[in-house]
């Protein structure tokens, strides 16, 4: 394994992570090379940052956290990488919120390991 690659973990969040990928070439490369880096999904940043982090993360297993109310075209890019998802969390979510989620990306979640709900309000 390459020392540079053992760098990554040392860096407490992801903007760290985007960040060392600036460094230089070998930096950039080797951080895009590990998947495992880029598979944490916060869906409130928007489309265009998921789908860099699920380009990112290639095949690796994912934890998604979807906080406060998530657009629905965010939840639809997790469709075909549904199988991938090893852990959820809804923050402040409504249950109409999670609801919404769970219908646009039904199907089989063999690696899920922890779904974990918290639910603001009513509907």
């Amino acid at each position: 394994m390459d020392v540079l690659s053992l760098i990554s973990t040392y860096l407490p969040s992801q903007k760290q992570r985007f960040r060392a990928t600036f460094v230089c070439r070998h930096w950039r490369r080797t951080f895009l090379q590990n998947a495992t880096l880029w598979s944490e999904l916060c869906l409130s940043k928007g489309e265009a940052y998921v789908k860099t982090l699920l380009k990112r993360a290639k095949g690796s297993s994912l934890t998604i956290l979807a906080s406060d109310v998530d657009p629905v075209g965010t939840v639809m890019l997790l469709q075909p990488h549904t199988e991938q998802i090893a852990d959820i969390e809804f923050a402040n979510n409504r249950w109409a919120d999670i609801q919404r989620f769970s219908e646009l990306n039904s199907g089989p979640l063999p690696l899920l390991h922890t779904l974990s709900i918290s639910v603001v309000g009513g509907g």
